[in-house]
C-alpha cells in the first residue's frame, strides 16, 4: 500500500496535515474557553474556527462590570505564529489603543507555541484587572494615572458609561 502518491505535491500534503492538526487544536482550546465563567465565545457568522470573538466581563479592577469584545484572528500556522487580537470597542485603557490593538507581551516577545487561547484570554483579563502603566500604547492615559490617579478613575468610570473624554467618544461597556 502506498502512503503517498508520487504524482501529488508532498508539500501540500504536509500543509493539509498541519491544517488538520491546527483545526483539532483550536477545537479543543475553544472547548476550554467555553468553560470560563466571565467570557462568552462568539463564533464568526460562517463558523470559521480561525476567526471569532470573545466577550470578556471584568469582575474586578477599574473596568469592573464592563464587557469588552476581542476579535481573534488565528493564523493558518498557529501555534507557530501568534494570533492577532483586537479590541472591538473603544475603551479608555493604557494598553489598548484607539485602533483596538492590544499591548500584551504574550503576543510579542513572550509568545511561545506552548501557549493556548486560554493563556491569551487570561492575559486580556490580567490587563483589565492590572493595567501595565509602564508599557502603554496610550501614553496620555498612563501619564494621567501617574499624575492624577483620581481623575484617571473618573475617566475610566465615565468611559464605561459611553461618554466623551478629551473629544474621544467611548463605547458604553456597562449595562
Amino acid at each position: 500500500m502506498l502512503l503517498f502518491s508520487p504524482t501529488k505535491n508532498h508539500k501540500n500534503s504536509k500543509t493539509s496535515q498541519a491544517s488538520i492538526l491546527t483545526k483539532n487544536r483550536l477545537e479543543n482550546e475553544i472547548k476550554t474557553l467555553e468553560t470560563l465563567s466571565n467570557i462568552i465565545f462568539i463564533p464568526s457568522p460562517d463558523n470559521d474556527l480561525f476567526s471569532f470573538t470573545i466577550a470578556i466581563t471584568a469582575e474586578e479592577g477599574y473596568w469592573k462590570g464592563g464587557t469588552c469584545s476581542f476579535c481573534f484572528d488565528i493564523p493558518q500556522n498557529y501555534p507557530f505564529k501568534a494570533p492577532k487580537i483586537k479590541c472591538i470597542e473603544r475603551i479608555y485603557h493604557p494598553n489598548v489603543d484607539s485602533e483596538g490593538r492590544v499591548c500584551l507581551s504574550l503576543l510579542r516577545e513572550d509568545y511561545s507555541p506552548a501557549l493556548s487561547l486560554e493563556h491569551f484570554v487570561q492575559g486580556l483579563l490580567f490587563i483589565l484587572y492590572n493595567p501595565n502603566f509602564s508599557d502603554p500604547l496610550e501614553e496620555h492615559i498612563a501619564l494621567l494615572y501617574q499624575t492624577n490617579p483620581k481623575q484617571f478613575v473618573r475617566n475610566v468610570k465615565a468611559s464605561l458609561r459611553g461618554t466623551v473624554i478629551d473629544r474621544v467618544a467611548y463605547t458604553r461597556l456597562i449595562p
